[in-house]
């Protein structure tokens, strides 16, 4: 099994929940909960802003909606080097998370109530 950014956090609480489904786990462009991932998220400390935002309710399908594309613009140009995303791939992106009810599941709530704060425990992490 593979994730890639949040969906390594999907990735990891499979993994960790059926461990008898995954034979191999790739996590690739994230932090997990017990692995930095609280450090990122600490915005007092001046870490990732977007991380909080998207963890309140409500306020982000409020400021979000409508303007999809000036966020993807703006946020992946700001992380990224020049030229990585095209305007089709930011389009795309836009499109995906285009109208509030795709903003209702964010990963902030899994990352909240997660059982597997420590993977590290349980699995062996090659670093």
């Amino acid at each position: 099994m593979a994730g890639h950014d949040i969906g390594s956090m999907v990735a990891l609480a499979w993994a960790a929940s059926h461990p008898d489904d995954v034979s191999r786990l790739v996590l690739i462009d994230s932090m997990l909960p017990g692995l930095g991932l609280e450090e990122v998220m600490n915005v007092a400390e001046g870490s990732m802003w977007h991380f909080g935002f998207f963890m309140t309710e409500h306020i982000p399908e409020m400021l979000f909606d409508g303007h999809e594309l000036e966020f993807f613009t703006a946020t992946f140009s700001a992380m990224s080097n020049p030229d990585t995303f095209t305007d089709a791939d930011l389009a795309h992106y836009a499109r995906a998370y285009t109208g509030r009810e795709r903003l209702r599941l964010r990963p902030g709530k899994w990352c909240r109530g997660s059982r597997h704060r420590n993977p590290q425990a349980r699995n062996g992490v090659l670093a």
